[in-house]
């Protein structure tokens, strides 16, 4: 799938405007704001925040199995990258035990306008 198909998937099951999402990705990422990551049907948009870490939103079409497996591609790739903390805002429960499955320390944002927060 494309990235566009990726997001349009996610979208479908999230219920949120995909366009809208697309449209702002398109922009952070040619105005060099934001990294796109794409592994088998996931789409990783890393966005650097002020200061210490980076903000982190996951689109996936992948089945449970493939989406473990491109969680490890991503997890390998921020490993090997200047990024040590990582935060996401979305409440995604069966993402956030599949980090923690695959050795990522999950736990309470220590930003206010984030959820949850990994060291990697």
């Amino acid at each position: 799938m494309t990235p566009s198909e990726i997001v349009k998937a996610d979208a479908q099951r999230g219920q949120y405007d995909a366009d809208t999402v697309l449209r702002k990705m398109d922009r952070a990422v040619s105005d060099h704001h934001a990294l796109v990551f794409h592994e088998n049907n996931s789409i990783l948009l890393l966005i650097p925040l002020p200061g210490n870490g980076t903000e982190l939103h996951l689109y996936t079409a992948d089945s449970p199995l493939t989406l473990a497996q491109s969680l490890k591609k991503f997890i390998s790739k921020i490993r090997a990258s200047d990024i040590h903390i990582v935060y996401g805002s979305g409440d995604i429960p069966q993402t956030l035990q599949l980090l923690k499955k695959l050795g990522v320390d999950v736990e309470q944002s220590d930003k206010p306008n984030y959820r949850w927060m990994a060291r990697v």
